[in-house]
């Protein structure tokens, strides 16, 4: 098994895809040790560097030391890239597609094929973009990342029935490369939550977290379909656990403190919002955190201007700050104005409202 991950990963990274790389590393090993080894001993300088850039992107500061070291000959793509980005944040989609595509034609890239297929996604051309992920899949079928993203992508039950053939490869299916024998119900789990059987989906996570007991990845997702499902103790208690061996990702914090609130753990809630607050400033789920806190202490036009910056850039919108800001608005004295953030959030979730 160890030497088809290395493998995995070495393919992954040479490819560019490092999203794919962090998600692989963290859900096959708890701490990303193994990933961290492999970078480090194979020299691939280029790939820490934005293995590092990835990671500083997600918020965990504490991992994302790094100095970067780009070669001349790759530095006018990354520039492109970034006008792509540009592009994306200014909501110009069409112009980021067509800078993207030629730049595919110079330099073929999984990380910019998986951008095209984003943008594809959004704006709402379903078909090019599993077309653009299904491609990336029949190559890398370990890149678990793109594949969660894909079912994401709100394809029909016919389409999702397909992508156990898109990730074989050489008549090898996914589990047999990595090896791993929770692998199936994991793959199962996530095909019952993105067709909203949310209890069996949660009953197939419950078997693979039995198995990976200390698993960040594994938690979070056992942590957010509980809470899907109502079991909002159950869904606070797996949260607890993911703190406890991921501190150091804000991902879904807001959202914990949001049920500890709920719970009346007000204690609870301020030591995460402090551990926010010391570590992640100026992250959105800081912001959105304290739009909770005013909620709870009845001041709703501070807690909407924090949740006003909880909701992130245009390119990545932030759920969370979207629903609070609506909660907010609801509860408050023109109700009618509430309703465009929540049907953004709705949008962004469709499981969660």
């Amino acid at each position: 098994m160890a030497a088809t991950l290395v493998e995995a990963l070495q393919a992954l990274l040479l490819n560019e895809m490092y999203d794919d790389v962090i998600f692989l590393g963290s859900i096959v090993e708890t701490k990303d040790t193994m990933c961290l080894t492999i970078l480090g001993e194979r020299e691939h300088y280029e790939a820490m560097q934005c293995y590092a850039l990835a990671l500083f992107e997600r918020g965990l500061y504490e991992k994302a030391k790094f100095k970067e070291i780009i070669g001349l000959s790759e530095a006018y793509l990354e520039h492109e890239f970034r006008i792509v980005k540009s592009f994306i944040n200014l909501g110009c989609l069409n112009d980021a597609i067509r800078l993207l595509e030629n730049l595919i034609e110079k330099k073929r890239s999984f990380k910019l094929l998986a951008c095209l297929a984003d943008c594809y996604f959004k704006i709402d051309d379903n078909e090019k973009a599993i077309e653009i992920s299904k491609e990336i899949l029949g190559e890398f079928p370990y890149a678990l990342y793109t594949l969660v993203r894909v079912l994401n992508f709100g394809m029909s039950d016919e389409v999702k029935n397909k992508i156990e053939t898109w990730t074989s490869r050489n008549g090898l299916k996914l589990r047999e490369l990595l090896g791993e024998s929770w692998f199936d119900d994991w793959f199962d789990a996530q095909i019952e939550v993105t067709s909203r059987n949310l209890l069996n989906g949660l009953i197939s996570l419950k078997k693979v977290g039995e198995i990976l007991k200390e698993n960040a990845v594994i938690l979070r997702q056992l942590a957010a379909v509980s809470k899907l499902c109502g079991f909002i103790i159950e869904a606070a208690d797996y949260y607890q656990k993911c703190f406890r061996f991921d501190p150091y990702n804000p991902e879904d914090l807001d959202g914990y403190i949001a049920l500890l609130l709920s719970l009346h753990r007000t204690k609870d809630a301020e030591a995460i919002l402090w551990h926010l607050i010391t570590h992640f400033k100026f992250s959105v789920q800081t912001y959105t955190a304290l739009a909770y806190f005013c909620r709870y202490s009845f001041q709703t036009e501070e807690g909407f201007s924090y949740a006003k910056k909880g909701q992130g850039p245009a390119n990545m919108p932030h759920f969370e700050g979207y629903l609070i800001a609506g909660i907010l608005l609801a509860e408050g004295p023109k109700p009618k104005e509430a309703i465009p953030y929540l049907h953004k959030a709705l949008c962004l979730n469709p499981r969660s409202i």
